[in-house]
């Protein structure tokens, strides 16, 4: 550091291809990544955004608009573009290079025996975001158990826990849910909040029964057995 340097947030320039295969064969692939018997996955955190790109695509494009701070890689300085001397097209050029790097760790993973989190439904960029099932939203339940029941959940997923500050609100139903609806891979937690949770639990195979009964009206209230604790929850369409 000297004056009028500021301190280093040091990123890397994704248009290198020699730093493309240097980070797939040795930082994913190299002997303290999947080289490592005791590794089988990663979670990989955070992107590049350009606001020339989310301008284009009218925020349409995952990450959109540049907000974490601004555009750049995200959670650095606010003055990270300026002190770089970096263009806008830059910029959207690293963004376009980072995301094609990616693209090619998360195949190289696949090939070898590995996962990623951002390889999960629903979770891209910096996006840990669970699914959950809601206990005052009835239309909501009600979609969430009918694509559960019919196994559109069974690919890997991350499930959730509603929180109330550091408060389990539900536990019993946030389980029950967990258990019937996933697949042979699935998680259940909340990001890195912390909070204490004693479970005694039998896990079993995950079985959601849908039955259709008391015909009223042309229509039919379907029962979702959540057979991981015992619910029962009766829903009209």
């Amino acid at each position: 550091m000297g004056q009028d340097l500021p301190c280093g947030e040091y990123v890397y320039d994704h248009r290198n291809e020699s730093l493309r295969d240097f980070i797939i064969n040795e930082v994913f692939l190299g002997e303290t990544g999947m080289a490592d018997p005791s590794i089988t996955g990663f979670f990989v955190d955070d992107f590049w955004c350009s606001n020339l790109i989310c301008e284009e695509s009218n925020n349409t494009i995952a990450g959109c608009p540049c907000s974490d701070p601004v555009q750049g890689p995200t959670e650095m300085d606010k003055n990270f573009q300026a002190d770089t001397g970096l263009s806008d097209e830059d910029i959207r050029d690293i963004t376009i290079a980072w995301n094609d790097t990616m693209g090619l760790v998360q195949e190289a993973l696949l090939k070898n025996g590995g996962y990623t989190w951002s390889l999960i439904a629903n979770q891209e960029n910096a996006n840990a975001s669970p699914m959950m099932i809601s206990n005052s939203n009835s239309s909501q339940c009600s979609a969430t158990m009918r694509s559960a029941c019919a196994g559109e959940y069974q690919d890997p997923h991350l499930f959730g826990f509603r929180l109330n500050g550091t408060n389990i609100t539900n536990v019993d139903l946030d389980i029950a849910f967990f258990l019937s609806a996933r697949g042979d891979y699935a998680w259940i937690g909340w990001g890195m909040f912390f909070f204490n949770l004693s479970l005694s639990l039998s896990f079993c195979l995950p079985l959601c029964v849908c039955l259709s009964s008391n015909k009223r009206k042309n229509k039919y209230a379907h029962i979702y057995t959540l057979r991981g604790m015992g619910y029962d929850m009766a829903i009209q369409p």
